[in-house]
């Protein structure tokens, strides 16, 4: 049973809630950084974020640092 996130109280799987703890904490991890603090692959990452992105709880953009960087912004406030 997933846990409910942000204003419309969104519907996440675990591997989900790790991706949006994860990027809260660090908006310009990569993909490879998400799949080894997580334990699954980088398909597996790319799939849940785009699960994310249909829910509105992430948007990818520049990351400030870097304009090649790609950054992965939460939409919602995020409580743990």
């Amino acid at each position: 049973m997933g846990n409910k996130w942000g204003k419309g109280g969104e519907k996440v799987g675990k591997s989900e809630r790790l991706i949006l703890e994860a990027v809260s904490d660090n908006a310009e991890i990569t993909i490879s950084e998400l799949s080894e603090k997580i334990g699954i692959g980088t398909t597996a990452i790319e799939n849940n974020i785009k699960k994310l992105k249909d829910k509105g709880l992430l948007e990818r953009g520049c990351a400030p640092s870097c304009a090649r960087q790609i950054a992965t912004f939460p939409t919602a406030p995020v409580s743990i």
